[in-house]
């Protein structure tokens, strides 16, 4: 009867299996893409680590006159990788704080290509996002033991940036675009936000423009930078390592480039500096990029000129921030939006100087290049000197 049929057990469902299928299917499918993902920060560990010990593998192996075995080679490879992480080194009681920022752009690129290719475009971003750190995180430690082994060995309280700070930074290149993170995107201010990008692109133009003042340079001294070259006498494949380091550190002398159109200069080495005055006399290391350094002299008066680079920078950063903001926004609006582009533009390049370091060794090598600090001072002031007279001419335009 159907009132009986009521108090029957319950029959199986048809869908019921196709239920517990699905689940199965969801668990499967959760623990292939955490399998993806820890594979994927393996991979952008991996890549770039091989790639460093492969080149250090086939010059060292190579060099004229080499005595090394190679367990020696690869752990100077995997020591390099991590600098390039922004690890400090420390080889027989010598400090060197020097990350070549070329080799962090490669590295920190793979790495963001491994998070695009490897993490879910939707779905749980929490344990996706521990696995690839973990995949990430085991390679880099087993870069940190082979180092430990050689000659030159990372300083411990260098390694979060290379092992951690570095695979982070990838992980928010890769997923900040794709609106993960889009809540903690928000709680910035405003007027924050909309300097970011005016930001990026002003702390490019820098870069390449103090890049572009150490091509000039090193064209105008040509013939110190091939002495120097001759008398370092690497041999064709040391020579080959030696400008491939050079040019991994291209990036760092643009800074001092930077440092320099900017106002406070540059130290090459204890007592010698070079600053729009003139160039200071001093030992410098046999490095032949370095030839490119003008000898002790007083430069003219017209090379004060080279801080009108800057400031016209500047009118391009607030050109660039202008366009963020609608035309009638108010002034106020306008100028707090400029300063912030500025501001963060300077920060930026001064946070860039510090990860770059500034130390080759002892003595007289303990400290190079620019002052983080004295290159901020300068670029808010140069920088904010053009951004606010594009803001004034703006102001006028609107008042006409």
């Amino acid at each position: 009867m159907p009132l009986l049929d009521r108090f029957r057990p319950a029959a199986e469902s048809p869908t019921a299996p196709a239920s517990g299928a699905a689940a199965d299917v969801a668990a499967d499918r959760s623990a292939n893409a955490l399998r993806t993902a820890a594979l994927g920060g393996v991979s952008g560990a991996a890549v770039s680590l091989a790639v460093t010990l492969a080149v250090v593998g086939i010059l060292g192996s190579l060099a004229a006159q080499a005595s090394s075995g190679w367990g020696p080679i690869f752990a100077m490879g995997s020591t390099l990788w991590l600098m390039a992480g922004g690890a400090r080194v420390a080889a027989d009681g010598v400090f060197v704080a020097l990350t070549p920022l070329a080799g962090t752009a490669l590295v920190t690129w793979v790495a963001v290509r491994a998070a695009h290719r490897s993490l879910p475009e939707r779905g749980p971003r929490t344990r996706a996002y521990a696995a690839w750190l973990a995949g990430y995180v085991l390679v880099a430690a087993a870069a940190v033991a082979l180092a430990a082994s050689g000659p030159a060995t990372p300083v411990w309280w260098s390694l979060p940036l290379p092992v951690l700070g570095i695979p982070a930074l990838a992980l928010a290149i890769a997923e900040l675009p794709r609106g993960h993170g889009d809540r903690l995107v928000h709680r910035i201010p405003r007027v924050l936000r909309r300097a970011v990008r005016p930001a990026l692109r002003t702390g490019t133009v820098l870069l390449l423009t103090g890049m572009s003042l150490l091509v000039l340079a090193v064209t105008f001294r040509l013939g110190e930078v091939g002495r120097l070259y001759a008398e370092v006498d690497a041999g064709v494949l040391g020579s080959v390592g030696l400008t491939a380091g050079q040019l991994l550190a291209w990036p760092n002398l643009g800074i001092w480039g930077i440092a320099l159109v900017s106002g406070p200069g540059f130290a090459v080495t204890e007592g010698a500096s070079v600053t729009l005055g003139g160039a200071g006399g001093g030992v410098l290391p046999l490095i032949p990029v370095l030839g490119a350094v003008p000898s002790a002299t007083n430069f003219p008066w017209f090379a004060w000129l080279l801080l009108l680079v800057p400031v016209l920078i500047g009118g391009y950063a607030a050109r660039r921030t202008l366009a963020e903001i609608p035309r009638l926004a108010s002034t106020r609006t306008k100028v707090f939006s400029v300063l912030s582009t500025v501001a963060l533009t300077s920060i930026g390049l001064g946070v860039l100087d510090a990860f770059a370091g500034g130390s080759l060794g002892d003595g007289y090598l303990s400290s190079v290049g620019p002052s983080a600090t004295s290159l901020v001072v300068s670029l808010l002031l140069t920088l904010g000197l053009g951004a606010l007279v594009v803001v004034a001419r703006d102001w006028w335009r609107l008042r006409r």
